[in-house]
């Protein structure tokens, strides 16, 4: 605004123009403080936290589905029948959900 005045002033008065000088503007922030920093890094942890909880819950509640779901159409029951035991066949469930949820 110092700069357009002077130019404005000067039109007006019919003198001669008198080299502008010139401004530099810096946007650099101030350092942060050794709080902003400790704040900073526990919120990044706490976020990993949070978002490694949620995604380690969904394998849970995926096996228990399953069990669930069989459990109630008898499933169980038909291979207890054809003569598989109980616990092998849990075993084989939970063995076919770990190798099919956990490799990416």
């Amino acid at each position: 605004l110092g700069l357009l005045q002077h130019a404005a002033s000067a039109a007006a008065a019919g003198t001669p123009e008198v080299p502008l000088r010139t401004i530099k503007v810096t946007n650099w922030p101030l350092p942060l403080t050794q709080q902003q920093r400790a704040k900073a890094f526990s919120s990044q942890g706490f976020s990993f936290f949070t978002m490694s909880l949620i995604g380690a819950s969904f394998l849970p509640a995926g096996i228990v589905g399953d069990v669930s779901r069989e459990l109630s159409s008898g499933v169980v029951r038909q291979q207890t029948i054809a003569g598989m035991p109980t616990s092998a066949f849990l075993l084989s469930g939970f063995l076919a959900d770990t190798l099919l949820v956990l490799p990416p």
